[in-house]
């Protein structure tokens, strides 16, 4: 090793071919600390092993933390439901490719933080089995764009309301704190599948960028967790830099199969301040069987793809070093009230009838109501021409009054024709 070297540069392949194992069927790794190193040869790919999630696994300790995944190494992985160091609740952010194992790492989080006694709500853009049964077990859950911007609308009105409640120890309203049982309120985790899809939605999706980015920014004071999910961390992809700061800085963000193994790569590593030796998943595990010359040779059809790897993610913890793991697995064939508790958790009615004094607290899954998101087109636009909502003056934070938008050349000439008058 070159003396300058700050840490070892290990060219796994050639490992492997001084070990005379194969390099592509998962069963090599290589764990890097420092400048020491760690290379671990295994018979059997060792992340091919399916961990079953638990209520005992699943339940928080009095930092926070529970066990959400298994190493290569048979070591526990832990995440948080709330920041005990920071004293503040915790976001996520969730990334993978469809059949990844998105909505199974949902399933054993949202149990971890429902048997902590918090709220958890989960909009997603499409309706499907899985989410549909995740709403059996938390307090709100739909499946389209709409219901996602209603419940984020109606997040960042609970930023204010909360800031106005009284703690009963003095009277007086205070920051969140996780763990206080003088805490009038539970803490808040709110899901958003698909976030960057429903970013671009025409009718909706700028109102989802906005409020989910400002819900990231300010609702860890009010005990709000923002957890949205995807396939990309990008900004183009609805993801800002602001958002993605606060995300990183107050989650472990938590990666699974991008497609490829650079993409996921690449995706680790918008997640991380400095990224380094950021694991790599496979597609599949395959072991290797015979050679492809003499299959080709004899007519034989090649082996089978091999076993998925959904499920397998790379979790990012807080010191920046990214680590792979098998996440836990939550049978959704099976009963799930298992690892959620006996009850779901609520927000206060206090909380709610100030929710429905602002119009906020309704079916979601209701059509849109008039100035709702913007001004309604008016009657003798053309039926045909979709509704669109673009700019940030078209944005407004949740209890906040609409100012009306002028959207048409006619509506320019009636706005003029009213200050001349005036």
């Amino acid at each position: 090793m070159a003396e300058p070297t700050a840490t070892p540069r290990i060219d796994l392949a050639k490992v492997c071919r001084g070990l005379g194992i194969a390099e592509d069927d998962s069963c090599v790794f290589v764990l890097i600390d420092g400048n020491e190193f760690l290379i671990s040869a295994f018979d059997e790919p060792p992340l091919s092993a399916i961990f079953p999630a638990t209520r005992e696994l699943l339940t928080p300790d009095a930092k926070g933390m529970y066990v959400c995944g298994f190493t290569i190494t048979g070591q526990p992985v832990k995440t948080m439901v709330y920041q005990h160091d920071k004293n503040a609740p915790a976001h996520g952010l969730t990334l993978g490719v469809s059949r990844s194992g998105k909505t199974q790492y949902f399933a054993i989080h949202m149990a971890a933080q429902s048997l902590n006694g918090q709220v958890v709500w989960l909009s997603t853009v499409r309706k499907d089995e899985k989410t549909t049964t995740l709403g059996r077990y938390i307090d709100r859950q739909g499946s389209n764009a709409l219901w996602m911007a209603r419940s984020l609308r109606a997040a960042q009105a609970l930023c204010e309301i909360r800031a106005e409640m009284p703690w009963p120890h003095d009277g007086q309203p205070h920051d969140y704190k996780p763990g206080d049982p003088r805490c009038p309120y539970a803490q808040l985790n709110v899901y958003a599948d698909e976030f960057m899809t429903a970013a671009q939605d025409p009718d909706f999706g700028q109102f989802i960028q906005t409020d989910g980015e400002d819900l990231t920014v300010t609702g860890l004071k009010y005990g709000i967790g923002f957890n949205p999910a995807g396939q990309s961390p990008f900004a183009h992809n609805g993801f800002s830099t602001e958002m993605k700061d606060n995300l990183r800085q107050n989650s472990r963000p938590v990666i699974f199969n991008m497609g490829s193994p650079a993409a996921t790569r690449k995706a680790a590593e918008g997640t991380m301040e400095n990224a380094y030796d950021v694991p790599t998943i496979p597609a599949r595990y395959a072991r290797q069987e015979g050679s492809a010359i003499e299959r080709a040779m004899n007519g034989e059809a090649d082996p089978e793809n091999g076993v998925s790897t959904g499920g397998v993610a790379v979790i990012v913890l807080d010191n920046g070093r990214a680590v792979l793991m098998r996440s836990l697995y939550a049978d959704f064939d099976t009963d799930l009230g298992s690892l959620f508790p006996d009850e779901v958790n609520r927000l206060t009615d206090h909380e709610i009838r100030e929710l429905d004094k602002r119009g906020l607290w309704f079916d979601w899954n209701e059509d849109p109501r008039p100035g709702e998101f913007g001004p309604m087109p008016s009657d003798d636009e053309d039926d045909d021409r979709p509704r669109k909502t673009s700019g940030k003056q078209a944005v407004k934070s949740a209890g906040a009054q609409h100012r009306d938008t002028v959207v048409s050349a006619r509506q320019a000439l009636e706005t003029i024709q009213r200050l001349t008058n005036s």
